[in-house]
């Protein structure tokens, strides 16, 4: 049995997805599904071929489990193309996998068309850059609702609020600043 390596034209494909204008990208998707397809079917060959012949081991079936994970994310990225592109779906970010190698991570989107794909961060630190408080914020929560419960965390750990704050203009809000201003 030979297998096809479509990691590079996938990479092309999707470098010329990234880069194209709208019309264009509708051209190229359904190529970059098709090799997504061969990929899945490519797996479906390598997971019979290796139950029928070789020994159930650990090691065999701890790669048998990896193969089939990758393989239902690399289908439901297929689905999730496939209806936004096709379909003119629009998917919820909750149902979005921007990476099967990092699940968690998550459309960042910061201004109004520059987007990112991670994990937001939200840290707090005392003098000296003392970090009291590090969460990585599932989604991409706007960044006004995530001011209060730093300092309610910090008013929970250290009895009191702090003197002084300092946050990116993001965290403001009239809500924010009146409940900050209330907590001292």
């Amino acid at each position: 049995m030979r297998f096809a390596g479509k990691r590079q034209d996938a990479k092309s494909l999707a470098f010329q997805i990234f880069n194209a204008k709208n019309a264009v990208k509708e051209c190229l998707y359904p190529e970059l599904i098709k090799m997504a397809h061969l990929v899945n079917r490519q797996s479906d060959s390598a997971i019979l071929k290796v139950e029928t012949d070789t020994k159930n081991s650990e090691n065999t079936q701890k790669w048998l489990e990896t193969v089939r994970h990758y393989k239902a994310l690399l289908c439901k990225v297929i689905d999730q193309t496939r209806r936004r592109l096709f379909d003119g779906e629009s998917v919820p970010a909750t149902e979005k996998i921007v990476s099967i190698f990092e699940e968690r991570a998550n459309l960042i989107i910061k201004g109004e068309r520059d987007i990112h794909f991670g994990y937001k961060v939200n840290i707090s630190t005392i003098s000296g850059g003392f970090v009291t408080r590090l969460t990585i914020e599932d989604g991409n929560p706007n960044d006004s609702s995530l001011y209060l419960p730093v300092l309610a965390y910090h008013q929970n750990h250290f009895g009191c609020v702090p003197d002084d704050v300092v946050a990116d203009g993001c965290y403001a809000s009239q809500e924010n600043a009146f409940e900050a201003r209330r907590g001292q």
